[in-house]
């Protein structure tokens, strides 16, 4: 028989391989660890990892097989959590400060955790980083909530896929739907695809930028009337948004009644040197032309500055019909069609431009300041294709129907620019309060083939200068 001295019994091996692998992870818990066994009614420390060599002001080594009543006075329940983790078997988990040798205070997440009914490991965390950014987040909040409460206007937190997350509303207000409506949900499921579309836009616009993103649009209501609403997206923080909605229909009326008001000044101002300045100036230039005639026949030297006379009175004259022209473009009929015709003849001549006009419908239902406003948003983007755009042709393009109209200018130039200094310049602000003054939009954006499409969609019949159908809900 082989001899066997020496040898150890398979499960003394197996049990020395298991306390080595427990002690070589216990050593390299990355926080002090420690470990209790029952003592009767008491627990005795026997053991601590590198890491646990020194919490607080006092080492630990000295305390080795010391009870846990006797550091009841440092430690607070020790003995208590120690029993109930082993009696129960579950792990118990509690937060405590503690003075460490530098003196200084730290949070100390404690965890006992049952080896068997009489052995426990105590593993301790310092959370005192997390528990500082839990209270400065806890703030934070706590300031963002009450500037939502304070605001007065209606604000969302929502995500850049343009879910609601959160919202206030004050007390007075125009918002028709309750939070609980809105939570959870996105801008598209009220407002369709096309909102969707834009919302995500401004909001990943923010987020990329940091800078605050204004846009307008018009809010429909159950009775037929409608809001006019200023949004205000701003980055609040990784991928969300905050977004400021004020209703601004009150503004927007007030513009269109300027705006309204500034047309009718200028109309009455051309038919004022029309009817006026212009018939006198005719009818010098009359008395000069029979003056310079007779001087010429009496061989008079003072025919030459006649002559001369009659020339400037007839640059006046030019000068005061493109004057009127300027003022109050629209022919006498006040058909927009003509007046857009007239356009691409002026266009051609002055800017240098190939102008063409495709125009469909009956524009008869159109009145004299709807007539004006649409021909002012088409000359202000005729006037920008040739100066910014440098285009070489320009298309104006109006289809009439039943229950709206539409009028693009379309050009071949370099195309619309959102990044340069004149893309939101006063020009376009006020191409927009002209559509907004004919319960219409105006958009601009690339042609698909390079250039620029401006594109005005409204509904300009029985709005000649009467106040649109606006309501407040309060």
């Amino acid at each position: 028989m082989a001899s066997s001295r020496g040898a150890q019994p398979q499960a003394s091996v197996g049990a020395e391989l298991d306390d080595r692998i427990f002690r070589m992870h216990f050593e390299r818990l990355p926080g002090p660890a420690y470990i209790w066994q029952r003592d009767g009614e008491d627990f005795r420390l026997i053991a601590h990892n590198s890491a646990g060599a020194q919490v607080g002001p006092t080492p630990i080594g000295p305390l080795v097989g010391t009870l846990a009543s006797r550091l009841e006075f440092e430690r607070g329940e020790i003995l208590d959590h120690l029993r109930a983790c082993a009696d129960s078997a579950t792990v118990q988990r509690r937060e405590s400060d503690a003075t460490f040798a530098d003196g200084v205070v730290r949070s100390l997440a404690i965890t006992c955790i049952p080896l068997s009914r009489d052995t426990v490991v105590v593993h301790l965390e310092d959370v005192t980083e997390r528990r500082r950014a839990g209270r400065e987040l806890e703030e934070s909040e706590g300031r963002l909530r009450a500037l939502f409460a304070s605001h007065p206007d209606v604000v969302f937190r929502m995500d850049a896929d343009a879910t609601f997350l959160d919202l206030h509303v004050p007390e007075a207000n125009f918002f028709p739907w309750k939070r609980d409506e809105l939570i959870g949900r996105t801008v598209g499921s009220f407002f369709g695809k096309d909102a969707q579309e834009s919302q995500i836009r401004h909001n990943l616009e923010a987020i990329r930028t940091g800078n605050v993103q204004v846009f307008e649009y018009r809010l429909p209501l159950e009775d037929g009337s409608s809001l006019e609403l200023e949004s205000r997206v701003a980055r609040s923080g990784g991928n969300e948004v905050v977004v400021t909605v004020r209703d601004i229909s009150d503004r927007v009326e007030l513009e269109r009644r300027v705006t309204v008001s500034g047309e009718r000044e200028r109309n009455r101002l051309g038919r004022e040197i029309h009817d006026g300045l212009a018939q006198m100036l005719t009818g010098v230039k009359l008395l000069l032309e029979r003056l310079e005639k007779r001087l010429q026949q009496d061989k008079s030297p003072l025919a030459v500055e006649a002559g001369q006379a009659t020339e400037l009175i007839n640059g006046t004259i030019a000068h005061a019909r493109e004057l009127v022209r300027g003022l109050s473009p629209i022919p006498e009929d006040n058909s927009l069609f003509k007046a857009l015709e007239l356009l691409a003849t002026h266009s051609q001549k002055y800017l240098g431009l190939s102008c063409r006009t495709k125009l469909r419908g009956n524009p008869e239902r159109l009145g004299e300041v709807a007539v004006v406003h649409l021909y002012r948003i088409a000359q202000e983007a005729v006037t920008n294709a040739a100066r910014h755009g440098r285009a070489r042709s320009v298309e104006i393009g109006c289809e009439i129907c039943p229950t709206d109209l539409s009028l693009t200018i379309s050009d071949d130039g370099s195309g619309y620019d959102e990044s340069s200094a004149d893309a939101d310049g006063l020009g376009l602000k006020i191409m927009r309060q002209r559509a907004r003054a004919l319960s219409g939009q105006v958009a601009i954006a690339r042609n698909s083939e390079g250039g620029t499409l401006v594109s005005c969609t409204c509904q300009p019949f029985g709005l000649d200068g009467a106040a649109r159908s606006t309501r407040r809900l309060d």
